[in-house]
C-alpha cells in the first residue's frame, strides 16, 4: 500500500521523503515534520497570509540541501509579482530560481511541464488576485459565488484566480511522484470550498509577529493540528551553519604521543 501512496495514519514517511525547512517551530505542527512530496496546498485570506513565506522558505531549504538545486515559480501574469529582495532576504539564490509568469489559464500546463523536466525538485504555483466576495444573501450563494470584473464567478472554478480543477491538481500529483518533486499551491482561503486530493493541506493566517497554522487535509487523517509560528523564528538569508575555523598553524600539530620533537631550522650564518 505505501507504495502506492497509500499509507496508515500510524505510519510516518521517510526522512528522504519529507523536506526539512530548518524552520523548528513550523515543524512541530506538521505531521511529517517537514513537506511531504507531492502536491502541497497553502491556503491564507486572499492568499498572502504568509504562503509566501513559507514558499520562500521551501525553496531555500531545497537549495541548501542540493547545492544543484533549481526551484521554479509560476505566476499568473495578471496578479502580482515576487519581490526578489524579500526572496533573497529569506536565503533564496536568485541565480537557481526560475520564475515563470503566463497566462491564468495557461499555469496549469506550463506547471505540468515544467514537472516532466525533472530539473526542479520545488515547484511554486502562485495565484492572481483573489475574487471579492459577493454580498448575497444565501448562504449557498454566498459560499460559491465570487465577483470577477463584470461577472460572476463560481468559487470553485475560480479557486483564487487559479484556472485548477481536480483533474489538473491530479496531474500535478503524478507528474510530480514521476520526478520525485513538490507542488506548492498559494491558494486564497475565501475562494478554496471543494477539497483538492492534496498530499498536505495547511490553512494560514498571518499576525503581526506570527503565522497561525492549521493542518486542515493529510493524507493519512491527521488533521486538526494548530499552532502560532513567531515570524522571528523563520529561517532567513544570515541563517547559515557556522563556517569551519581556518586552521591557525600553517601545519598540523603533531599528536603528543608520536614523541616527535620539533627542532628550530639552523640559520647558517
Amino acid at each position: 500500500m505505501s507504495a502506492l501512496g497509500v499509507h496508515r495514519g500510524a505510519e510516518s514517511l521517510a526522512r528522504e521523503q519529507v523536506l526539512d525547512l530548518e524552520w523548528p517551530a513550523l515543524l512541530r505542527a506538521l505531521p511529517d515534520g517537514g513537506l511531504p512530496r507531492g502536491v502541497v496546498e497553502l491556503s491564507a485570506p486572499h492568499a498572502h497570509g504568509g504562503g509566501t513565506t513559507l514558499a520562500l522558505a521551501a525553496c531555500r531549504a531545497v537549495q541548501r540541501q542540493e547545492p544543484d538545486a533549481h526551484c521554479a515559480w509560476l505566476e499568473s501574469a495578471a496578479g502580482p509579482r515576487l519581490y526578489a529582495p524579500e526572496a533573497r532576504a529569506a536565503g533564496v539564490d536568485l541565480a537557481r530560481l526560475l520564475v515563470v509568469r503566463a497566462p491564468r489559464e495557461s499555469l496549469a500546463r506550463v506547471c505540468v511541464k515544467v514537472l516532466a523536466t525533472g530539473a526542479f525538485p520545488l515547484v511554486v504555483v502562485a495565484p492572481a488576485q483573489a475574487a471579492v466576495p459577493v454580498p448575497l444573501r444565501t448562504p449557498r450563494t454566498l459560499h460559491t459565488l465570487h465577483t470577477k470584473g463584470d461577472r460572476l464567478v463560481d468559487a470553485r472554478q475560480s479557486r483564487g484566480g487559479l484556472a485548477l480543477d481536480e483533474r489538473a491538481v491530479r496531474r500535478f500529483a503524478l507528474a510530480a511522484e514521476e520526478s520525485a518533486a513538490r507542488v506548492l499551491l498559494l491558494t486564497d482561503t475565501y475562494a478554496t470550498h471543494v477539497p483538492w486530493p492534496v498530499a498536505l493541506r495547511l490553512e494560514l493566517e498571518r499576525l503581526p509577529e506570527s503565522i497561525h497554522v492549521r493542518v486542515t487535509r493529510d493524507r493519512r487523517g491527521r488533521v486538526g493540528a494548530v499552532c502560532s509560528v513567531p515570524l522571528r523564528t523563520r529561517p532567513h538569508a544570515t541563517s547559515k551553519p557556522p563556517a569551519r575555523p581556518e586552521p591557525v598553524h600553517s601545519e598540523p600539530p603533531t599528536a603528543p604521543d608520536q614523541g616527535v620533537r620539533r627542532v628550530p631550522a639552523l640559520v647558517s650564518g
